[in-house]
C-alpha cells in the first residue's frame, strides 16, 4: 500500500524503545506492558493478554488442569511455593507484574534463572526443570509437555502501539499500527 516507506524493525526492550520514542529517534515501538509502565508517549491499544502459570505435565498439581477443549483451570499460584521458576529478567516490563503475583501469593519464589526468552522459560518447563509464567500468546496451543494453569487474578498486560507525543503519524504508520491492531485482535 506504500511502496515508498521502508520499514526497519528493531529488537528492544520497552524501555530502550520508550527512550528512543522521547527522543524522535524511533517513529514506532510495539510494546507490552501496564498501566504503570507508561510514559508521556501517545499510546494505542491493540489487546490485553493474560498471564498463566505454565507446570510440567508430570507435576503432581497438572490433573487439576481443564479438560481438552475446555478453558483453563484456575489455580491459586500459592500451591506452587516450593517449586524452581525461571522468570523474565528482572528489568522486563512483564517481571513487575510476576513479582506481584508472587507478592500476592505471600511467597518469594526460588529463581532457578532469569532469561530475557518466553520461549526458554517454556523450554524449561517442558524439561520439568521448573514452573513460569508466561503470556498467554506463548501457551495458547499448550505445548507438549506443559500443563497449563490460569491464576485466580486473572493477571493482564496491554499490548500497544506507542509514538511520540504530539508528533505525526504519517497514513503508513497508522496503517502499520492498523494492522498489528488486527493481527492482535482488536
Amino acid at each position: 500500500a506504500y511502496p515508498g516507506v521502508v520499514v526497519e524493525p528493531q529488537e528492544l526492550s520497552v524501555h530502550k524503545q520508550q527512550a528512543l520514542i522521547a527522543r524522535g529517534d524511533l517513529d514506532i515501538g510495539f510494546q507490552t506492558l501496564s498501566e504503570d509502565q507508561k510514559t508521556d508517549d501517545q499510546y494505542i491499544a491493540l489487546g490485553t493478554e493474560e498471564l498463566f502459570l505454565a507446570v510440567p505435565s508430570g507435576h503432581p498439581l497438572a490433573v487439576q488442569t481443564a479438560g481438552e477443549g475446555e478453558p483453563f483451570a484456575s489455580i491459586d499460584l500459592s500451591l506452587f511455593r516450593y517449586e524452581p521458576f525461571v522468570l523474565m529478567y528482572r528489568e522486563s516490563t512483564v517481571r513487575s507484574l510476576v513479582d506481584e503475583l508472587f507478592n500476592q501469593a505471600g511467597f518469594a519464589p526460588h529463581i532457578l534463572f532469569e532469561t530475557a526468552n518466553n520461549s526458554t522459560i517454556v523450554y524449561m518447563v517442558q524439561s520439568r526443570q521448573s514452573c513460569g509464567i508466561i503470556p498467554y500468546h506463548y501457551i495458547r496451543n499448550c505445548p507438549e509437555g506443559v500443563t497449563c494453569f490460569a491464576l485466580s487474578t486473572h493477571p493482564t498486560w496491554q499490548i500497544v502501539a506507542s509514538y511520540r507525543k504530539h508528533s505525526y503519524l504519517s497514513d503508513a504508520a497508522k496503517e502499520f499500527i492498523r494492522l498489528a491492531g488486527e493481527y492482535w485482535g482488536k
